[in-house]
């Protein structure tokens, strides 16, 4: 507030001080509740543009009644409500002021989220959506920006502003759709009236964007989002690692199949015994996730490492464990620690159109509240913590067993990228497009496939067949490739669901120090994987992790598609 401007006080005590935040259904503000010395938010609720005087009437009344409601949910990943007044013909809740960054702030900054601190932040929004439920409060509006990560790694569920009591008329049945359409449910995007079983829908999306940077409907227009939540399936969870089957049955398009929240909160506690840190993981070395440990570079741990799904030993800053979706194959390791060169992001093109005329027939007022934004393209494959190598299936079956051993006396398949491999020819194979990557490197890319990225980290996903590679860096890569390969090994062994190592040994990679890391796992809810993760230090400074992960049952023949990757592989520099 200007300081020409006059005070401004509601319910006569709660000096506004300034503006914290605006969203579809009001403005945020900082103030001072003067009766009890103590700094509050204050939430002013204004109703959607378009409604009669008697649909805002309405609106107004039923805020709040359910901002009071919601003020006896007792939960404290709960927003604690201290009060509701009316002033100026609008409902004011007011709320505690958190020292707190919303998730999606963390999201968009890249920050490491692998599966163990997504399941603690969902465990902890799941305590306070149970809580509301239990006092007959919907939420309505589950999504990053409305999820706060306190310092003190307390986790809050805010703006019960648009919440409803369960049971009550919809506002969507004046024709306004209250929420956001890249984490709405199919069935309220079809009319249908909020329920608890659509709050848990929100939850999944947020968990889906959490770990993948964006989320899984996401086709960058209101209409776009919406068609793909009714008729298309969520995009690749490559990061989701153990969380894959909790996302699956979250997101459920039928209210009736999807996951409860007691059941939801089992699957978590069953999968991850141990406490997660409460704020989001330092830059360190990357940690596991569903797909397997791999990691060329050092550092903190290695860059490229590939762990277990709910492994977090070796992430890297900004990196999260690369996590095997349960469709497809385990996310490679995470990008090298220090990953230095920000990339633009990408995301798949929008759904089909067919149910656009539908949606279309149906007057959709929506609210995004910036979370519906399309965001980078997140990589299929795993988003395991930073890990020193991306794991890739190297098309070589069997690789020189010593680093010297002269190429031409190895078999074809060992080294797909053989040292007679001209490094300045940039010709690609028919059917294949050179990609130039912003962060330096290029690679040959078969024509139709998604890329997603996770700066350093990016991954080519083939769309439908559960294979992709994942390319990741680092800036502080470990002195020796086999010897960090061997390292996260260990970890994954006992991490990873099924997990068979093939070989880890030196290969012939041009006049790279290289090694491939090979092995099989099975993650669960998917088919068993099979993983081919190359470490290769191209400079003292520069290591890169290729991570080549498909279904064990189509390995022989992608071999020779690994052999292209490798081949024209250019590092940046």
């Amino acid at each position: 507030m200007n300081p020409d401007q006059e005070v401004r006080r509601i319910g006569g005590r709660y000096r506004l001080v300034q503006p914290l935040g605006r969203g579809g259904m009001g403005v945020v503000w900082a103030a001072v509740d003067e009766r009890l010395g103590r700094d509050v938010a204050v939430k002013e609720v204004i109703p959607p543009i378009g409604l009669t005087a008697e649909q805002a009437d309405l609106t107004r009344s039923r805020s709040l009644r359910e901002a009071r409601a919601a003020a006896r949910i007792t939960s404290d990943s709960a927003v604690k409500v201290y009060d509701v007044v009316e002033d100026d013909g609008r409902p004011w809740i007011v709320m505690e002021r958190l020292d707190a960054r919303p998730l999606s702030e963390i999201i968009q900054a890249g920050e490491p989220l692998g599966p163990e601190r997504v399941a603690d932040i969902a465990g902890r929004l799941l305590d306070a959506l149970i809580a509301a439920h239990s006092k007959g409060v919907l939420h309505r509006d589950v999504k990053p920006s409305n999820v706060m990560v306190v310092r003190d790694g307390r986790v809050v569920l805010t703006d019960f502003g648009i919440a409803a009591l369960d049971g009550d008329p919809s506002i969507t049945t004046t024709g306004v759709l209250i929420g956001s359409p890249a984490y709405i449910a199919p069935e309220r995007a079809q009319g249908e009236p909020a329920s608890a079983a659509s709050d848990l829908w929100s939850l999944g999306c947020t968990m889906f964007a959490a770990l993948e940077g964006r989320p899984p409907f996401d086709r960058g227009t209101s209409m776009g989002t919406l068609t793909a939540v009714i008729t298309e399936d969520p995009l690749p969870a490559p990061s989701a690692g153990p969380l894959s089957g909790v996302l699956e049955g979250l997101l459920r398009k039928d209210p009736a199949q999807r996951l409860s929240a007691e059941d939801t909160q089992r699957m978590l506690q069953s999968l991850f015994v141990a406490p997660v840190a409460p704020d989001p993981p330092p830059p360190s070395p990357p940690p596991p996730s569903a797909s397997p440990p791999a990691s060329p570079l050092g550092g903190r741990t290695s860059v490229l490492s590939v762990l277990p799904p709910s492994s977090s030993a070796s992430a890297q800053p900004g990196e999260q464990p690369a996590p095997a979706p349960v469709v497809q194959p385990p996310p490679p390791p995470a990008p090298p620690a220090g990953g230095r060169r920000p990339g633009s992001r990408r995301w798949p093109a929008a759904a089909a159109a067919l149910v656009l005329v539908v949606i279309a027939a149906a007057t959709f007022l929506i609210t995004r509240d910036g979370d519906g934004q399309q965001r980078a393209a997140e990589p299929p494959a795993g988003s395991e913590s930073q890990a020193t190598t991306t794991d890739t299936q190297a098309s070589d079956t069997e690789p020189a067993t010593d680093p010297a051993t002269d190429p031409a006396t190895s078999e074809p398949e060992t080294d797909p990228a053989a040292t007679e491999v001209d490094p300045t020819d940039d010709s690609v194979p028919e059917g294949f497009t050179r990609h130039e990557d912003p962060t330096g490197f290029s690679i040959a890319l078969p024509d139709g496939w998604d890329i997603v990225r996770n700066d350093p980290r990016v991954d080519f996903v083939e769309p439908g067949t559960g294979r992709y590679l994942r390319v990741d860096q680092t800036d502080t890569p470990q002195p020796d490739p086999v010897a960090d390969w061997e390292n996260q090994a260990a970890s994954a062994a006992g991490r990873l669901s099924g997990y068979t190592e093939i070989r880890i040994e030196p290969v012939t990679y041009r006049d790279y120090d290289a090694a491939d890391w090979e092995f099989t796992w099975t993650p669960e809810g998917g088919p068993p994987l099979h993983v081919l993760n190359r470490n290769l230090i191209t400079a003292p400074d520069q290591a890169y992790a290729l991570y080549w992960s498909v279904p064990q049952d189509q390995w022989e023949e992608s071999l020779d598609l690994f052999q292209v990757f490798a081949e024209s592989f250019r590092p940046a520099g």
